[in-house]
């Protein structure tokens, strides 16, 4: 008597956790079908800047790994054990049975547990803050020819320079100089030139992008560069990406205003100290170049992909293991 008590109680506890289980994948189911959602706006969005992200269509896998998971907990009820229990051996039988669902299924509650709504809002953020490092890396990709194509100019000018020059610079014991200038040119190429190369790898962001930020940046650009002839091929696709971004995006004039001004502050020239050498002088240039046009930044992971892998990683696995249940009652 004291073993049918046990499995009956065990049927009871087996059916509170099939229970709890398709509630919890209720409270999610909502928020990846909007994930599903907020990626149709992001795809559109990326038509409009035709620009190319990094691959997040994590959220298809998530949708149908939501999908096979509520499958397998809707198939899962069959599988209790019948009461209709003729004698002790098949009552040891339907025990076992029991026992081994009950540890399945009490595991597969805790897991699905740490999915929470916060999870999914976060993923829903950092889906569009790829989309703003997209259109940020279009605008770098396009001002960045411009950059490299000026310091190239530069070197080749140096390189290039006239026998007669070479004799000045050596009159006036300036060669040092000019050597370190050389030098420092060619590391700002070499710099832009890996910049562009992790540019095209489409990576997953690494901080967060704010398009009015972008837009300062953008806005501060076309005031200094907007009569330059010779790039216009490059300053008008700029200016339509601006127009795209104003197109697409709730702008505040006052914001904007505030982005600009604090951009700009932070622009003024680099503080060359007197006691500096002429090579530390120098360098000290080229980092205040680069830091000023964008090609440093302060990164902070945000892992978006690990986070999706995650939940996909764990409705995955309740998935087979619920529908190890199910091959392990077919083959006892």
């Amino acid at each position: 008597m004291k073993k049918l008590q046990y499995f009956e109680n065990e049927k009871n506890k087996s059916k509170k956790f099939i229970n709890n289980i398709s509630i919890f994948l209720e409270n999610i189911n909502p928020r990846i079908n909007e994930l599903g959602k907020s990626k149709n706006k992001t795809d559109n969005i990326m038509n409009i800047f035709q620009i190319q992200c990094f691959n997040y269509n994590l959220v298809n896998e998530m949708i149908e790994s939501k999908e096979r998971l509520k499958k397998s907990v809707d198939n899962i009820s069959k599988e209790i054990p019948s009461t209709k229990i003729k004698n002790e051996e098949e009552l040891n039988f339907s025990i076992k049975k029991i026992d081994y669902m009950n540890d399945i299924l009490d595991n597969s509650e805790t897991q699905l547990k740490t999915i929470n709504k916060d999870d999914l809002k976060d993923i829903e953020k950092l889906q569009m803050n790829a989309i703003k490092k997209g259109i940020y890396d279009k605008y770098m990709l396009i001002k960045s020819e411009i950059d490299r194509d000026r310091i190239k100019n530069g070197f080749d000018k140096i390189q290039n320079k006239s026998t007669l020059g070479k004799v000045f610079d050596r009159f006036f014991e300036r060669e040092d100089k000019v050597d370190t200038k050389k030098e420092n040119l060619f590391m700002l190429i070499h710099e832009i030139d890996e910049i562009r190369q992790n540019i095209l790898k489409n990576e997953e962001p690494k901080k967060e992008y704010k398009i009015i930020e972008i837009l300062a940046d953008i806005d501060i650009f076309l005031k200094e560069n907007e009569y330059d002839y010779k790039y216009r091929a490059q300053i008008q696709k700029i200016k339509e990406l601006r127009e795209n971004i104003v197109y697409t995006f709730s702008i505040d004039k006052y914001q904007l205003r505030k982005a600009i001004l604090d951009k700009q502050k932070s622009r003024f020239p680099a503080v060359i100290n007197k006691k500096m050498s002429k090579v530390q002088k120098e360098r000290q240039k080229a980092i205040a170049f680069l830091t000023k046009n964008g090609y440093i930044e302060n990164v902070q992971e945000t892992n978006i992909t690990s986070k999706m892998g995650s939940i996909i990683k764990r409705m995955n696995t309740i998935a087979q293991n619920i529908e190890k249940i199910i091959k392990y009652q077919s083959t006892i």
